[in-house]
């Protein structure tokens, strides 16, 4: 197989370059924290000696999720303003973090019609070798420096890899809602299965959570917002969910650990248990919310605020004085830009969820986007974190590239 040498990949025209690096962006998305990193810097290297970008730039620009995005992250720096002079440098770094979003940029303003399926194809098969490496994992037949037979994540912690199955399980079952050849029907049938098998073998409580509001979500989408689609999907679900409680050794125990946590918090005020300690979080969230309403402490002093607070009026939450975060998207926003910002950051999925496609497949892709993510950032702030950033940013992305692809052409298949 002949090797494309550096010259050769020199003559490619930009756009063309691009596409076929968003292509790879999206395979290595689940297996590399290098590798989105490096395609991710070279994405934007690239866009940015394209002849078409500030024309397509404006295009994007009239999109109200984008907008809101692009403020959220104005808004952030900001925020710099009012942060303590000692914290500058880790309140620099932490509003650093989003410069993932120039990503979005390039593959919205670029990505080639016909590359948006193949795209989202090169996601699904980086994700088919990060579950079958999983599956090796879990039946001990290899081991790696990350994950174990009980938790069984090869490249990311559980949380964050809850977070992708769930969404790359909807994302097949909605390939599967949509598709019309049997012959693929069951191929994806299958690996709905296989994947959704992976979520739950897995110790990401919050993924089994995002899986189960997402499914009923993208059914109802599909067939329609009546009592009986919802009953029918919570049906379904509720199946899924006890074969997965009576055949998953690991989902078993989750459960009966949650329900551990929720007795000693209830019963003994117990802060020092994984749901005590976010309940702990969201009560110091409250009385910050209480002191700064509006613009809150600021990027990392909002740590700091934690901590002092739980000094002075909560010793029994000492064991919440390590958190860098609030474990919490909506607290960690509200504690450290306040409630506007909290609003400018809901506002982007406000935007998002009032998008209309014309191809009613990526209606469903929106419809799961959202509701996976909403319902994670109960567990967890991913806008921060790398691995769940990349994956907001590929499919923030593509779907803005859509729907500049039906605006101007109209299409209605992909």
């Amino acid at each position: 197989m002949p090797i494309i040498d550096l010259k050769t990949l020199l003559m490619i025209p930009i756009n063309q370059l691009l596409n076929l690096l968003f292509v790879a962006f999206a395979f290595v998305l689940p297996l590399s924290r290098a590798g989105i990193v490096f395609f991710s810097l070279l994405i934007i290297l690239v866009w940015f000696l394209s002849h078409e970008k500030y024309k397509r730039l404006k295009e994007l620009a009239q999109s109200h999720a984008f907008q809101a995005l692009m403020l959220f992250w104005l808004y952030t720096f900001v925020s710099l303003v009012w942060v303590e002079s000692h914290n500058w440098k880790d309140a620099i770094e932490y509003v650093f973090t989003y410069w993932y979003f120039l990503v979005i940029v390039a593959i919205a303003t670029t990505i080639e019609q016909e590359k948006i399926l193949s795209t989202i194809s090169a996601f699904v098969v980086g994700m088919l070798v990060s579950e079958l490496l999983s599956y090796g994992i879990f039946f001990e037949l290899i081991s790696l420096n990350h994950g174990s037979p009980d938790n069984p994540t090869p490249f990311m912690n559980h949380l964050d890899y809850g977070l992708y199955l769930a969404f790359t399980s909807l994302l097949i079952l909605s390939r599967l809602l949509y598709e019309e050849s049997l012959k693929y029907r069951f191929f994806y049938l299958l690996f709905f299965i296989s994947v959704t098998i992976n979520l739950f073998i897995v110790a990401g409580r919050i993924g089994y959570l995002a899986f189960g509001v997402g499914f009923v979500m993208l059914w109802m989408h599909r067939f329609g917002y009546l009592w009986r689609a919802f009953g029918i999907a919570m049906g379904a679900l509720v199946v899924i969910v006890s074969l997965a409680f009576n055949l998953s050794n690991t989902f078993h125990e989750r459960v009966n650990v949650s329900l551990d946590n929720l007795q000693k918090l209830y019963y003994h005020q117990d802060y020092c248990t994984s749901w005590g300690n976010r309940m702990g979080a969201l009560i110091i969230a409250k009385e910050i919310v209480a002191q700064e309403p509006l613009l809150g402490s600021g990027v990392i002093d909002h740590t700091d605020r934690l901590r002092a607070i739980i000094a002075h009026q909560y010793p029994q939450m000492e064991c919440l004085s390590w958190f860098e975060h609030y474990h919490n998207q909506y607290a960690e926003v509200v504690t450290s830009l306040g409630l506007v910002g909290l609003v400018i950051f809901l506002s982007i999925f406000y935007a998002l969820v009032r998008m209309r496609f014309e191809n009613r497949e990526f209606e469903s892709i929106k419809v799961v986007f959202v509701s996976v993510f909403l319902v994670g950032f109960i567990a967890e702030p991913f806008i921060i974190k790398q691995f769940s950033l990349a994956l907001f940013v590929l499919f923030f992305a593509l779907l803005h590239g859509v729907y500049r692809h039906e605006r101007s052409q109209k299409l209605t298949k992909f």
